[in-house]
């Protein structure tokens, strides 16, 4: 799964479980654009962290080897 979260999972924790941004995520294969969109407002000047779990798929390649992160900050 692709989920967003603020705060750093837990050793053992699941990544895309409690403490995830609460988002809709959804996926355009022409274009092989993945799109997150949270429910609410992500809070200012704040450090996010987007994950993709190994989980993901390819129809070719088959699931991730590793959890793939990128983080991005928000505006102050």
């Amino acid at each position: 799964s692709l989920c967003l979260r603020a705060v750093a999972p837990a050793d053992g924790e699941p990544v895309c479980g409690a403490g995830a941004v609460p988002a809709v995520s959804n996926y355009d294969p022409p274009t092989f654009t993945a799109r997150l969109e949270p429910a609410d407002p992500l809070d200012a000047d704040t450090l996010y962290t987007i994950y993709l779990e190994r989980s993901l798929s390819g129809a070719e390649s088959g699931d991730l080897p590793a959890v793939v992160r990128s983080s991005f900050r928000t505006a102050p």
